[in-house]
């Protein structure tokens, strides 16, 4: 899998929280279908942001969604900036790999993936590479941000997600 262009993490959260969010259920079933598709293997749906901190990312940009302590879904943004509606912003984001059909509670834990331990809490998106007492502390020494995309690239095909 080419992780070229992942430099982000982003926690995110339903609204309900003892709900996950994005599950291929809310985005096929529940969200605005205009912005939605779910169609051959590609997922393309509309990922929100409390703030402008959406416009920190870029078109062609990969991040990681985390939520309940499991990566959930690898992205990659598709549009050129954020838009509004309904006090949120919003941002483009085709699902590049994901388990949409398991039980997400059974998914390896996101330190496990991510081979270290993620301290972020905010909706706002983070650079990797900005993660210093975490990230850094394991990768910095150990081949920085292309050893981090190789090792998740073999976890993510050695847990069978879907690419």
């Amino acid at each position: 899998m080419d992780l070229s262009s992942l430099s982000w993490i982003k926690v995110i959260t339903d609204d309900d929280r003892t709900k996950w969010a994005y599950t291929h259920h809310h985005i096929t079933k529940e969200m605005n279908q205009t912005q939605v598709i779910d169609y051959n293997k590609v997922t393309i749906f509309p990922l929100g942001f409390r703030g402008e901190n959406a416009n920190l990312l870029h078109e062609r940009d990969a991040l990681i969604l985390v939520q309940k302590g499991k990566v959930t879904h690898l992205v990659e943004v598709l549009d050129k900036s954020s838009y509004q509606e309904w006090g949120w912003y919003h941002r483009l984001v085709k699902v590049l790999c994901w388990k949409p059909h398991e039980d997400w509670w059974s998914l390896p834990s996101a330190e496990e993936l991510l081979g270290f331990e993620y301290k972020i809490y905010s909706g706002r998106p983070y650079p990797l590479e900005n993660l210093q007492a975490t990230y850094g502390e394991k990768w910095e020494s150990n081949g920085g941000l292309q050893a981090f995309k190789t090792h998740l690239s073999e976890k993510l095909r050695q847990h069978d997600y879907i690419i």
